[in-house]
């Protein structure tokens, strides 16, 4: 267990989401977060509310003519992300272990709007408290936005401009 918590706190620091002075800023233990150790997953992005957010690399779909990027990720939340969760899905059962979500998005690089495709409410032990359609709308993507900086490190990653 040390082994993945220094996995995902190195990974942490070398993205400059986590400062070593940090407490731990996700509302579920290391050992539930274990998955996020697979190579799979990178560094996307973050914000108060989701500290740490991972692109799946296994189910990026890139179409350059397009220039659209599919991919699924992962939104790990802290404690104050846990308790908009709690008050926006109350209606939905208990969320007093809901720890993060997947997203899966469409990002259009080109024209700088996004798409929510689905979404998973998920607890800490993995399984899923609700799902739901995004809409399959597009939206702007604001700049400054946790949206723009997955696209951005997606764009990084792959060397798409």
């Amino acid at each position: 267990m040390k082994n993945i918590l220094r996995k995902i706190l190195l990974v942490g620091l070398l993205f400059g989401y986590i400062s070593a002075d940090d407490d731990w800023k996700f509302v579920c233990e290391p050992n539930e977060l274990s998955f996020i150790a697979d190579k799979r997953y990178f560094p996307a992005g973050g914000n108060d509310l989701f500290p740490l957010v991972f692109a799946d690399s296994r189910t990026i779909q890139i179409d350059k003519k397009n220039k659209t990027i599919k991919v699924w990720t992962i939104w790990l939340s802290s404690q104050k992300g846990r308790d908009l969760m709690i008050q926006n899905l109350g209606k939905y059962g208990n969320h007093n272990n809901y720890g993060f979500h997947r997203y899966l998005l469409t990002l259009d690089y080109r024209n700088m709007r996004d798409k929510l495709i689905s979404l998973m409410h998920m607890n800490c032990d993995g399984t899923g408290i609700f799902n739901e359609d995004g809409g399959n709308k597009w939206e702007q993507t604001a700049p400054g936005t946790l949206f723009e900086g997955i696209t951005d490190e997606i764009m990084k990653k792959y060397n798409l401009k």
